[in-house]
């Protein structure tokens, strides 16, 4: 059956039905979402007009894409910029853009994570364990700043869902939403660039590290200590030394595993998303099967083309997955 591109995408009041191309990056690594959209140069609206003046920074957007008749708000955000070469490009923000650009001045002899977050938060209901930042400043930087200043001291994701804002460590955060979607060779896959590891070609440091309410840290090793190996570390909340050291050999075994590493590139069907299970099925070579976690994903919209670009994560053990 021949399937037929279509678009919807609303910036402010105007609706495209028509679009040149659009690039949407989702990610479960980084702390904010973003998309791309061409414009046609000349695109008029219903009078005749030319919209471009009508584009304005700051407008809500909202992005639809599917086949035939069937759309699905693959985005939504804000505009951050617009190009007004030929042909019209417009980068847009997902919900951090309003974010990264206020600016707050504070210091505190002896801060706690909520107490920070709720300094900068925009007014939103903030959702965070009970953590001691110590001494703690923000010189005059937007709260997307500070943002990542958590994550890079103490392994914090700050994310909006629901309206709330979420602050907690990357192994803690809970997602009841996360979707399973099937790729089968010869079926769905459009290409791949995966390339299939097996235990002992992995060289990887595993650092983790407990973050405890009075601001000290617990540190535990696993893996090669080679100085060449690659180095990964994970930050938990407040645990002791014993359970500090089991879920490490835990995510240890998730990085250390036999299976496929890469990107897998599907159709715009299914709706992959960042932080969603991605099953692989090979009927050709059953061992290479197997669920994997979806780190990222680039979804491309053009006039002859709608594909999603899927990076993937660690290899999960079927029992954790129905």
């Amino acid at each position: 059956m021949y399937l037929n591109l279509v678009a919807e995408v609303k910036v402010g009041g105007i609706i495209f039905n028509e679009i040149h191309s659009c690039e949407i990056v989702q990610t479960v690594v980084e702390l904010s979402d973003s998309a791309t959209l061409v414009l046609p140069r000349m695109y008029r609206d219903k009078l005749g007009e030319s919209v471009l003046e009508k584009l304005k920074v700051g407008q809500a957007v909202s992005i639809k894409l599917g086949y035939n008749d069937e759309l699905n708000e693959e985005f939504t955000g804000y505009v951050r910029e617009i190009e007004a070469d030929i042909p019209i490009k417009i980068h847009i923000d997902d919900e951090m853009y309003h974010f990264k650009r206020n600016c707050f001045i504070e210091s505190w002899e002896k801060a706690s994570l909520k107490q920070v977050l709720e300094t900068i938060n925009n007014g939103m209901t903030v959702v965070c364990p009970e953590m001691n930042l110590g001494k703690y400043s923000v010189p005059k930087v937007s709260s997307y700043m500070v943002f990542m200043d958590l994550k890079q001291k103490f392994g914090l994701y700050t994310y909006i869902k629901n309206d709330k804002l979420y602050c907690n460590f990357a192994n803690d955060i809970k997602d009841d939403s996360v979707d399973v979607h099937t790729y089968e060779y010869g079926r769905n896959i459009k290409k791949n660039k995966l390339k299939f590891k097996r235990k002992e070609d992995h060289n990887i440091k595993l650092v983790a590290i407990a973050n405890l309410p009075d601001g000290s840290k617990l540190k535990v090793v696993e893996g090669n200590t080679d100085q060449n190996a690659t180095t990964k570390t994970i930050n938990f909340g407040n645990i002791d030394e014993k359970d500090l050291k089991y879920l490490a050999i835990k995510e240890f075994n998730k990085l250390v595993y036999e299976g496929y590493t890469g990107s897998i590139t599907g159709f715009g069907q299914p709706l992959t998303k960042a932080g969603d299970i991605l099953k692989i099925i090979d009927k050709l070579d059953k061992d290479r099967e197997g669920k994997y976690l979806i780190e990222s994903v680039k979804i491309r919209w053009g006039n002859a083309y709608f594909e999603r670009i899927n990076t993937l994560s660690y290899r999960i053990p079927d029992k954790e997955t129905k």
